[in-house]
């Protein structure tokens, strides 16, 4: 599960983009994973509300659509049966939003006088007009109208076929996109959430990370960029798929699907690793 995490997701070029370029876009990424993994690991684990509350900073201060895991920590911060540790875990849980949301507010309105002005449409300033530049000063940063074409890149975002012409003769490429591509076809480990769905949603705190995980996704729906440019993986997928991994880890590699998982696992590393 490691190595299909590591290697077989979008992690994997994640990482070698941060390491060869320290692009913006990517080091904020890895730093959101990070600070993801840290959560998870201590809401399946020791379950300190401080630690969870250092992952929370580092992952929504990095990619502010992580700020809904405050739910899964919100909700073992209130499930504390004793008392004082209640009151300590929930003073936590509220100094870790309180940095989330009033650190970007402060240099917001320092920097544009205005608190939910966050300057991103300078983005586009001195870049040359694309399709993103011209939605987001059209529609705007989030709307309705991006929903169908994320969803598309999300979840399927097949590679585009390009003819060319060699000595005369037609031929048919394919060539990853570059707006995104699908998560279930490159990482099929993730289609055993569909089986085991029910079991996930028994547990408590399963649902708690789910729920999480679902709204992380859909506000990345309506959100004006599909995390461009990103020849043959998806960035902003992994905003939910540490998730989506953690949940399926207890089942997936159990009994006979145990191989089942290795062959989902070595097709992923290949391609992360050798198609892209």
């Amino acid at each position: 599960m490691a190595i299909g995490f590591v290697c077989g997701t979008s992690v994997f070029p994640v990482i070698d983009k941060t390491l060869r370029g320290a692009g913006p876009f990517f080091v904020n990424q890895a730093l959101a994973v990070i600070g993801l993994l840290i959560m998870l690991l201590e809401s399946f684990g020791r379950r300190r509300a401080w630690v969870s509350g250092l992952g929370l900073i580092i992952g929504a201060m990095s990619r502010q659509m992580t700020v809904a895991y405050s739910i899964p920590v919100a909700y073992l911060a209130l499930r504390m049966t004793d008392s004082g540790g209640r009151v300590k875990h929930v003073a936590a849980l509220v100094a870790a939003l309180m940095v989330v949301v009033l650190v970007p507010c402060t240099f917001n309105t320092m920097k544009f006088g205005n608190p939910l002005d966050s300057g991103y449409m300078y983005v586009y300033a001195d870049r040359p007009e694309d399709q993103l530049s011209r939605d987001a000063k059209a529609y705007g940063v989030f709307s309705a109208h991006y929903v169908l074409r994320n969803l598309y890149y999300a979840n399927l975002g097949f590679p585009r076929v390009h003819p060319i012409e060699v000595a005369g003769e037609q031929e048919v490429h394919l060539r990853p996109n570059r707006l995104g591509t699908g998560i279930w076809w490159t990482t099929p480990l993730l289609l055993w959430f569909f089986v085991d769905f029910r079991r996930i949603v028994r547990e408590p705190l399963d649902r708690a990370w789910l729920l999480a995980a679902a709204a992380a996704y859909v506000g990345l729906l309506f959100y004006h960029s599909t995390g461009y440019e990103q020849r043959g993986f998806n960035r902003y997928s992994l905003d939910y798929v540490p998730v989506l991994m953690t949940l399926l880890a207890p089942y997936c590699t159990v009994g006979p699907r145990r191989w089942i998982t290795v062959v989902m696992a070595a097709w992923s590393v290949v391609y992360f690793r050798w198609l892209i």
